[in-house]
């Protein structure tokens, strides 16, 4: 009877498939990659790239990570994956060994080590009691794949074979290059008469010998010992070897596939580890199907793991419209912003928390997002074409779940042109019902209606200096200028007076 695979309670690819970019273009890539440290064997990737929409699945992802908070609950999760990585380092040690007696009793020892980690792994959850859905399939799973006569039954041999070979007992008679194999009855007083003979030498255990560590590999004195040990004791070994070619590959693939959902979650753990000990906030984000979604204090998790937790937290919500318009100075804050929206929305929809105090998020199906493209000396198109070709797409797909990110977008024509462009855009996302978030040069965009206006912010002190503060005001489009030319003395009636003196001097 095969063993059958767990319930998606745990982590499952979603049906979310992501537009080419999209995850490089809002920092989510190099997150993504992040994540894989310490977690290679995993292959994690493929999980961080496919979100869920369903409401109740996300759900059901959030309730584990909120049962893994609990200290318990996170330490067995950890024992249970270094337990099982060991199991394959043991294998793989064994794999390196020429002789078989030795290749035979490194499969055995991983086998009772994977069936430990299991039971152990299965009782800590049974004690923790935990509440999501996902780590209760996973104690059922892990009992019953345990109870399956043939599992049961190799782990009753598994243990039966170790206690004989531990059991074993001889001595080495070593006479010059010579090493003979005794069973320990041929000299069975020899310790009590060694304890007569040093007994005036003093009472109690002297320090404990400790030999360095040595790997699995054996020299052949060591091989031509064991051989020997086996002619003393053939039924040990006779079952260890026929057991070992018996075991074939016993890691079950339900069991694999609970590993992988536990590094899913404790991969994201570490990461947050140090920016929750910085002081920042995460949230588990409610879910709205069809309202529009907010965030406070949401910051992007990329930068904040660059600069250790030093990030300026914004708030974003789609009230009034489904379409924020970010305006203000180069160098504010826009992009970063966007890109905050956009690792909200996705992280939420990987049933994570998201970096952000508090949020209600809407699921979304389809992520897109339009990013300036370095040109290269090979296109065969102009910037302004390839940024249509680019948009293309966006526009023939984007509807009411889907997200898209655009950030100044058709930079490279004309003023009029990219506002005639911009229109036109806007008003397909409009009707596509699509949420998105544009950062633009042209306030205009930011005026039409349906739109969210959307500011970054200067120190009013020092209109130098840039706060990183985005947040809901109308645009401007020569604020940013006349605080320059007011600081600076550059403003025309400053102009003009300077100039007439110039001549008049």
């Amino acid at each position: 009877m095969a063993a059958r695979e767990p319930r998606p309670g745990l982590v499952a690819p979603g049906p979310v498939r992501v537009a080419e970019g999209f995850l490089a273009d809002t920092g989510l890539a190099a997150v993504f990659e992040e994540l894989q440290v310490g977690y290679r064997d995993h292959d994690l990737l493929p999980l961080y790239r496919a979100p869920l929409v369903e409401p109740a699945a996300i759900a059901a992802r959030q309730a584990v990570m909120q049962d893994l908070d609990r200290p318990r609950l996170e330490a067995a999760a950890r024992d249970f994956l270094l337990g099982l990585r060991r199991v394959r380092e043991t294998l793989e040690q064994g794999q390196r060994l020429y002789p078989r007696r030795p290749k035979a009793y490194y499969r055995l020892a991983a086998f009772l080590a994977y069936v430990d980690a299991l039971a152990a792994f299965a009782e800590g959850l049974e004690a923790a009691a935990p509440a999501s859905r996902g780590l209760k399939e996973a104690a059922a799973y892990l009992k019953a794949h345990l109870a399956r006569p043939e599992v049961a039954g190799r782990r009753r041999e598994a243990a039966e074979i170790r206690s004989a070979l531990l059991g074993v007992r001889y001595l080495l008679h070593i006479e010059e290059a010579r090493v003979s194999v005794y069973p320990p009855e041929a000299l069975d007083d020899l310790v009590a008469r060694l304890e007569r003979i040093f007994a005036p030498l003093g009472r109690g255990r002297g320090p404990e010998l400790r030999l360095p560590p040595r790997g699995p590999e054996m020299n052949h004195v060591e091989e031509g010992i064991l051989e020997g040990v086996a002619k003393l004791y053939p039924e040990p070994f006779a079952r260890l070897e026929r057991f070992a070619s018996e075991l074939g590959a016993f890691q079950d693939p339900g069991v694999r596939a609970i590993e992988r959902g536990l590094a899913f979650f404790l991969a994201y753990r570490d990461l947050l580890a140090p920016l929750k000990e910085a002081g920042l906030a995460f949230a588990y984000p409610e879910l709205a199907p069809g309202a529009a979604g907010w965030a406070r204090g949401a910051f992007p998790l990329d930068l904040a793991r660059a600069r250790e937790g030093g990030v300026v937290a914004n708030d974003f919500a789609f009230d009034e419209g489904r379409i924020l318009v970010v305006t203000g100075p180069n160098q504010g804050g826009k992009t970063t912003f966007a890109r905050t929206v956009a690792q909200v929305h996705y992280l939420a929809g990987l049933g994570l928390p998201v970096p952000a105090a508090a949020a209600r998020i809407a699921p979304v199906r389809r992520f897109f997002s339009h990013f300036p493209r370095r040109e290269a000396a090979e296109d065969l198109t102009s910037r302004l074409e390839d940024d249509l070709l680019r948009m293309r797409p966006i526009l023939e797909a984007a509807g009411e779940d889907a997200l898209a990110i655009l950030n100044e977008p058709f930079a490279s024509a004309t003023a009029p042109d990219a506002l005639a462009l911009g229109l036109r855009v806007l008003a397909r996302l409009r009707e596509g019902g699509a949420r998105a978030v544009w950062v633009t040069f042209l306030p205009e965009l930011a005026r039409q209606p349906g739109v969210q206006s959307y500011v970054a912010q200067l120190d009013p002190d020092d209109p130098t200096r840039r706060t990183f503060r985005v947040v809901p005001a109308p645009p401007s489009e020569r604020a940013y200028a006349e605080i320059l030319a007011r600081r600076y003395r550059l403003t025309y009636p400053e102009l003009k007076a300077r100039l007439a003196r110039w001549k008049s001097g």
